[in-house]
């Protein structure tokens, strides 16, 4: 790390520069003395370069190591490599610069960069040995003795009393300056025996700069030169040369152009606890550690919520985390809602089974009961969660009813009833509730018209063929392989029903875990986008969560929710849930949930300030441990994620599951539709003369809608599918309507 800039001077000794540019500093500005500390006796400058508008940190022949130590010293303080060769030129002027302690900014030459359009100035500090220091603290000593008897040599004659004669002594410019001197040389004399000599260079060619530092700090003296080593050795060992103590020295030293500014946050150190590997300690919430940070794998069933903005490597995270959870000896089982794809290489290198819904015709039976499962409590839980995510609004409580009704009777008869069959009673319990069937038709009330049409996704998800079949996979026995549902498929309104349906299957076969697994982790349930399911505080489904998560770690089941907003998941929930990771959010929600965090040393403010500032793969850890029969809130931390790579290989066991059980689905068919006419047409009613369009229907609901162009014209159907078919006017308005059966050659009668 750092670029090597060499230097030859006179006496052909080589001098190397590494130069690293300073990327981050703390919010509050360290102390110079922490920096001191840590480069010891290493001779060193800062380097402004108003073209790049950067500081760089130039170390002379300085330790390998030395970068790392500086950032350790300083939490906050960051450097980066010098990404090109920085040219501070051969001829100079050295100044030796003073400035008091109220004349002293903080930012002394911080314009310096904005100021001027190109060029260099640099700060050379010079580390002194302990034997020169000594010699400097005796030679300021022996000024302001000679300077005393001076002053009272001229007040001598003069009506003068005691304090007088003081004040004129200690307000003399000369004896303050060498006073500050002397007690800035005690301190470095009783802290680390290093002095320093401090100078100013820049081109010699540039008199703008000079009179830009002059306005600044008092020059003391001026010559001209090279740096060099031979010149860094003259200063560093004449015992002649104006010495300044740290205190000193550390009013010239600022960092400016920084890339970003770090808020420091004091940390205290995680517990090593676990077999889980989650990331690194980041000491103080900015510099990064090796030390391991690992959760034992029990504390997921606690619940887990990891959360950040786009990009920042929540994905990741959890990745690494359900990695590591099945490499462990007794590995759970892993269902993972997936709803963007970004799972599918994960599945495959763990050999999971990879289901993409709605994309690879894979046959599932949303419906199905798992065996052992009380079907009252099934189908209950259905209700609710169907309910919910149809988003009914004041109608939710109506359609729940009717699903209930619907189940009912559909449970009452088997575990695994066909999914059209459970949407007909679903119908029909509408029309029983909220309708009215006259000879003109069914009349619904509002309700009715509203309950329906909620529903209506649901009954495009039960028309694919995959959804349709009352045969297909069983889940509980893809578990043991691990399952990712991806919905990369699926559109924003159905990935709530899928969300739903696909859920109370797991919730189903997680009732059949025993409460003996609190202190194992049996199952993982990872939730990618949790907030489509869990948004709404009215929800029921958010309500049976709270209930779940409490009954998961009896049974020994972690569920992991992952949201860009944990404001998206219901406060009573993120309550719950006692393993929190949270990336980068934005400074809204930053302030809310830093109120749900512990430090100990920091204000909530301040947690929520660094927050906003959290770069990708860095996170807040919220976390319990247990210690013995005991589990113990630790405070919270900042941590570097690991970022997970998928593993070379694997497969998809999908394919040969699906093969080994022999599982088909009907597949699509151009169905050749031919309309037969009576003999005469002459008799036949000028109604059925209008006809001009065909609309095809199932489950009550319109599946294709079109013109008639040629007869026989062709209809996209599944086979063996029950329809209702209908020949319209150009209105669209029904002439005649036929029942028929998915096949090849369909033929109409008309007479």
């Amino acid at each position: 790390m750092g670029k090597h800039i060499c230097h030859v001077d006179s006496n052909g000794v080589d001098m190397d520069i590494r130069a690293f540019r300073i990327e981050s500093v703390p919010f509050v500005e360290p102390e110079p003395g922490k920096i001191f500390e840590a480069l010891g006796s290493t001779p060193f400058m800062l380097v402004y370069d108003s073209k790049a508008k950067s500081t760089y940190l130039g170390i002379i022949n300085g330790r390998d190591g030395i970068v790392a130590s500086i950032e350790r010293a300083v939490p906050g303080l960051s450097f980066a490599e010098h990404a090109a060769t920085l040219q501070i030129g051969d001829n100079h002027t050295f100044l030796v610069p003073y400035t008091n302690a109220e004349r002293h900014s903080r930012d002394l030459f911080a314009d310096f960069l904005g100021m001027f359009a190109e060029g260099l100035l640099g700060l050379l500090f010079i580390p002194v040995t302990e034997g020169v220091v000594a010699e400097a603290k005796m030679t300021a000593e022996k000024n302001l003795e000679q300077i005393g008897v001076k002053q009272s040599l001229v007040i001598q004659g003069k009506m003068f009393n005691t304090s007088t004669q003081y004040e004129l002594f200690s307000e003399s410019d000369e004896i303050m300056v060498l006073n500050d001197i002397l007690s800035s040389i005690n301190y470095s004399i009783t802290k680390n025996g290093i002095g320093y000599r401090v100078r100013i260079f820049y081109s010699s060619d540039r008199a703008d700069i000079l009179d830009y530092v002059s306005s600044r700090v008092v020059v003391l003296s001026k010559d001209k030169g090279r740096l060099s080593e031979s010149y860094i050795k003259e200063n560093s060992g004449n015992g002649d040369a104006l010495v300044f103590g740290e205190s000193i020295a550390g009013r010239f030293f600022g960092m400016y152009g920084a890339g970003k500014i770090e808020h420091v946050i004091r940390t205290v150190n995680p517990r090593q606890i676990g077999q889980l590997d989650v990331g690194s300690y980041v000491s103080d919430s900015v510099y990064k550690t090796s030390d391991k940070v690992a959760m034992q794998p029990d504390t997921l069933n606690l619940g887990c919520i990891i959360s950040g903005l786009p990009g920042m490597g929540k994905s990741r995270e959890a990745m690494c985390i359900i990695d590591g959870a099945v490499s462990l000896d007794g590995k759970p089982k892993v269902i993972i809602l997936d709803p963007t794809g970004e799972w599918e290489d994960f599945a495959i290198a763990h050999n999971m089974h990879l289901i993409k819904l709605q994309s690879d015709s894979v046959p599932i039976n949303l419906f199905r009961c798992p065996d052992s499962v009380d079907i009252a409590k099934f189908y209950a839980d259905l209700s609710i969660i169907l309910s919910s995510a149809a988003s009914a609004g004041p109608y939710r409580e109506p359609l729940e009813k009717c699903m209930v009704n619907a189940f009912r009777r559909v449970y009452r008869e088997t575990r695994n009833p066909s999914p059209s069959k459970v949407i007909e009673e679903i119908n029909d319990s509408i029309i029983e509730m909220h309708a009215k069937v006259t000879n003109a038709g069914v009349k619904y009330t509002k309700h009715g018209e509203n309950i329906k049409s909620s529903i209506e996704t649901l009954v495009e998800i039960i028309s694919r063929e995959e959804y349709s079949e009352r045969d297909g996979i069983i889940i509980e026995e893809l578990l043991d392989d691990g399952v990712v549902f991806c919905m990369s498929g699926c559109s924003i309104r159905s990935k709530q029903f899928m969300y739903s349906l696909i859920l109370n299957q797991v919730y189903a076969i997680a009732s059949k875990f025993d409460n003996l697994g609190d202190d194992r982790l049996r199952m993982i349930i990872c939730i990618e986008e949790a907030q489509t399911v869990l948004k709404d505080p009215e929800s029921p489904t958010v309500e049976d969560m709270r209930y779940r998560i409490q009954d998961f770690r009896k049974q020994g089941i972690g569920i992991m929710l992952i949201t860009h907003n944990p404001l998206d998941i219901d406060p009573s929930i993120r309550r719950l849930c006692q393993t929190k990771i949270y990336f980068k959010q934005g400074a809204d929600v930053s302030k809310i949930v830093s109120e749900e965090l512990m430090f100990s040393y920091s204000e909530e403010d301040e947690v929520a300030k660094r927050m906003c500032r959290l770069s990708s793969g860095t996170a807040v850890l919220n976390y319990v441990s247990r210690v013995g029969a005991e589990r113990r809130t630790n405070d919270t931390i900042f941590i570097s994620t690991n970022g997970y790579l998928p593993h070379e290989g694997g497969k998809n066991r999908l394919p040969d599951y699906v093969s080994s059980k022999k599982i088909n689905v009907n597949g699509k068919i151009a169905a050749d539709v031919t309309i037969r006419y009576s003999d005469k047409m002459d008799k036949l009613s000028d109604k059925v003369k209008k006809i001009r369009n065909v609309r095809l229907k199932y489950l009550g609901y319109v599946v294709h809608e079109d013109e008639i162009r040629s007869n026989p014209f062709s209809v996209q159907m599944l086979l063996g599918r029950t329809y209702c078919l209908e020949l319209t006017d150009e209105r669209f308005k029904s002439i005649k309507s036929y029942s028929i059966i998915g096949e090849n050659n369909i033929v109409l009668e008309i007479s």
